[in-house]
């Protein structure tokens, strides 16, 4: 690049040149999408693989001991020598398919720089800084001999008739990412799959055309208090799964993970682990928070802000007996 050009964001600009361009020859469509690489995905899960800390799920680690013969400990080392040729067998594609889309999509949410908290694929990173949503994970979209990343491909949607701008300050401001509704049980580590009411009442939505709810990720550091005893719910928080790893310079060595975890200010506390979620009673009910709940590591969570919710209960009535006054207390 040009000396005079440094520090432009000219992909930036190009990219909306692009899409106001086409937006003027076809007017009646307003949304957006790319097809776009992975490029550090393979870096991330052979280090994780080679360490034997990916978060294989129960029934993936069970699928491989009884199809395959391999010890459940023995799994990620074997699952890593296999996925170059993962298209040679039907029986071992379609675990590959499920293993690599799983994951890429929770690498694309979660796995973060531990300086600046940015995701860490620098693709990704460009189109949540500009307000695209993660839209969908696609297993064998780049079938090419150069293709990178086991061939795995995002989507990643703009929509100019929502909030793209707000959704780029979110990310630049406190690196929070729109969330399509169907990639959300592609985040769930857990067998069996656990289906929060309010998430399936989104994606159901998502998948009728009906209404656009925005479901959002992001990570809260260890310490951090995620709401406070007294104070509105600003939205209702969803705990999945999360790593907290360190990075070297390159982003691509994983050093340590652990399980998220989030305390709740009771006499005793109580811990929120994963797949709970909280400030749900208190937005159905209108009512402040009645206890602090703070994050006992780096926690990757999913939330739905406020103004969402309501839209979402008005949408559809029958969610609000789901978290009656004492919901909360039933989960201490």
């Amino acid at each position: 690049m040009h000396v005079g050009l440094r520090g432009l964001n000219l992909a930036s600009h190009l990219l909306f040149l692009t899409i106001t361009h086409c937006s003027k020859l076809y007017p009646s469509i307003h949304t957006w999408v790319t097809l776009s690489p992975v490029p550090t995905f393979r870096a991330w899960l052979h280090a994780q693989l080679v360490a034997g800390t990916a978060s294989l799920s129960s029934d993936t680690l069970q699928t491989i001991e009884i199809e395959f013969g391999v010890n459940r400990f023995a799994a990620p080392k074997w699952l890593l020598a296999q996925l170059d040729t993962h298209n040679t067998s039907p029986r071992f594609t379609a675990l590959a398919r499920r293993v690599l889309v799983r994951l890429c999509a929770t690498y694309v949410c979660f796995a973060r720089q531990v300086a600046t908290h940015k995701i860490i694929d620098p693709v990704a990173n460009f189109h949540l800084q500009n307000g695209a949503q993660v839209e969908s994970v696609n297993f064998h979209a780049d079938t090419a001999d150069r293709g990178v990343s086991f061939g795995v491909m995002i989507n990643y949607k703009y929509s100019m008739h929502l909030a793209t701008d707000n959704t780029s300050i979110s990310y630049q401001r406190d690196s929070t990412i729109a969330v399509s509704p169907s990639v959300v049980p592609l985040l769930i580590n857990m067998s069996p799959p656990h289906h929060h009411p309010f998430l399936q009442a989104i994606q159901d939505l998502d998948h009728n055309k009906k209404h656009d709810i925005h479901v959002l990720a992001t990570q809260f550091a260890k310490g951090t208090t995620i709401l406070r005893r007294g104070q509105l719910p600003d939205a209702v928080y969803f705990i999945w799964y999360c790593y907290t790893a360190a990075y070297r310079e390159r982003c691509d060595h994983y050093i340590s993970c652990s399980l998220g975890q989030v305390r709740v200010d009771t006499v005793p506390s109580s811990i929120l682990a994963q797949g709970q979620s909280f400030g749900d009673a208190e937005v159905v009910n209108g009512e402040p928070v009645r206890f602090s709940v703070v994050a006992m590591s780096v926690c990757h969570v999913l939330f739905v802000r406020h103004k969402d919710m309501v839209t979402l209960l008005d949408l559809v009535p029958s969610l609000r007996p789901v978290a009656p006054p004492t919901r909360m207390d039933s989960r201490l």
